[in-house]
C-alpha cells in the first residue's frame, strides 16, 4: 500500500505516495481527512455534517458529506471506512503524521532522561516548522475552524514547553551553540517571551559572543516598546547590566553568569484568543456559567456540548475575559 504523509504543521499537505492531494479535493474534503485523521477514530456523519456544514439545514448538510466523501474515497480509498452512521481513518493503514509523531516524541521524553531525552526533544521540535494548519481555511466550516484553534493553541504551548525543557538539557551539557538554536526558534514562534530573551542574551555571553548577547536586550527592548508598550523587567536589565560590565573579558567561560531562572511567583500571561466582535444572544448561558464558577467550591471543569458552530468557543472566550483578572 503506498504511504499517506500528512503534514500538519506549517500549513496543509496530504502526499498520497507521489500525488499531491490537496490539488484534487475541496478545502472541506482536506479538512475532514485532517480532522478523521487527528482524531484517530469514527466520527459520527450527522457531527461531522455539522462541523463542515452546520449553517445549512441538516439534509442538505448531510448531502453535502456523502459528496465530499465520495471525492475522498475516488482518491484515497484505502484509508477511509465510512458505515451508515460513522466514517473513519484507517489506523491500521500505511500512514504517517507530523502532529501524531510529535506526540509520540513528547510521551517517550516524559519517561527518558539525559541523553534520551535531549534525542526525543529535538527529534519532536524539528516537526513543528509552523502552527498547526496555519494558514488553512475551510470557509463557513465554523465547526471545525473551532477546533482547529483549539488545536493550534495547544501544540504551540507544547512546542514552547519541549523547546524550554531542550535548552535546559543543552545547558546542562554546556552544548551554547544548539541551545541558541533553540532559542532563537523559541522567539520565532512567540517573540515577546522575555524569559527567552534573557535566556538567549545569556547563550550569547557563555558562548563568547559578548556583542550578540548586547544586540539582544536592544532587540528585546524595541519588540516590547513596540508591540507591547512596556520596558524590559528588572531582571532582564540586571542581566544585560551584567554582561556590560564584561566588558574585556578575555574567557567568558571562566567567569560565567548566573543562568536567569524563572521566577516562582511569575504572572501566568492571559492567552485566551481575542474577544469576538457583536457577541449577543447567549444572555442565559453567560449567567449560567457565571454563577457556576462563582458559587461552586469543587467544579474545577465545566463541559458545554452543543453541535459544531453554535457558538461554544465564543460563550467560553466570554467568559474568560470576564473573569482575566
Amino acid at each position: 500500500m503506498v504511504e499517506f504523509r500528512l503534514r500538519f504543521f506549517g500549513g496543509l499537505g496530504l502526499m498520497l505516495g507521489d500525488q499531491d492531494l490537496t490539488r484534487p479535493l475541496s478545502v472541506k474534503a482536506q479538512g475532514l481527512i485532517c480532522y478523521l485523521a487527528s482524531t484517530g477514530r469514527p466520527q459520527s456523519r450527522l457531527k461531522l455534517a455539522g462541523m463542515f456544514w452546520g449553517e445549512n439545514p441538516e439534509t442538505d448538510a448531510l448531502r453535502s458529506l456523502r459528496v465530499a466523501l465520495t471525492k475522498m474515497r475516488k482518491h484515497a480509498a484505502p484509508y477511509i471506512e465510512a458505515t451508515r452512521q460513522t466514517i473513519a481513518f484507517k489506523d491500521s493503514s500505511s500512514h504517517w503524521i507530523d502532529s501524531e509523531t510529535f506526540d509520540h516524541h513528547l510521551r517517550l521524553v516524559q519517561h527518558a532522561d539525559g541523553a534520551a531525552a535531549r534525542t526525543h526533544l529535538r527529534e519532536a521540535i524539528q516537526l513543528y516548522t509552523g502552527d498547526f494548519l496555519d494558514g488553512y481555511q475551510a470557509g463557513d466550516a465554523y465547526g471545525f475552524e473551532e477546533w482547529v484553534s483549539t488545536q493550534r493553541e495547544s501544540y504551540q504551548t507544547r512546542a514552547l514547553a519541549a523547546i524550554e525543557k531542550l535548552i535546559e538539557i543543552y545547558i546542562d551539557y554546556q552544548e551554547y551553540e544548539p541551545a541558541i538554536d533553540c532559542a532563537n526558534q523559541l522567539l520565532q514562534i512567540d517573540p515577546w517571551r522575555e524569559k527567552a530573551h534573557r535566556s538567549l542574551m545569556w547563550l550569547y555571553m557563555q558562548s563568547g559572543q559578548r556583542g550578540a548577547a548586547l544586540r539582544q536586550y536592544d532587540n528585546c527592548r524595541s519588540i516590547l516598546a513596540d508591540e507591547v508598550g512596556v520596558e524590559p523587567e528588572p531582571q532582564t536589565v540586571q542581566l544585560w547590566r551584567q554582561i556590560k560590565e564584561q566588558e574585556g573579558a578575555v574567557m567568558v567561560t571562566t567567569q560565567p553568569l548566573p543562568f536567569p531562572k524563572a521566577e516562582v511567583a511569575e504572572k501566568k500571561p492571559f492567552q485566551a484568543p481575542p474577544l469576538i466582535p457583536f457577541f449577543s444572544g447567549r444572555d442565559a448561558e453567560l449567567a449560567q456559567l457565571m454563577a457556576k464558577i462563582e458559587q461552586s467550591q469543587d467544579v474545577q471543569v465545566i463541559c458545554m456540548a452543543g453541535r459544531g458552530g453554535g457558538g461554544k468557543t465564543s460563550l467560553a472566550v466570554q467568559v474568560a475575559h470576564t473573569y482575566q483578572d
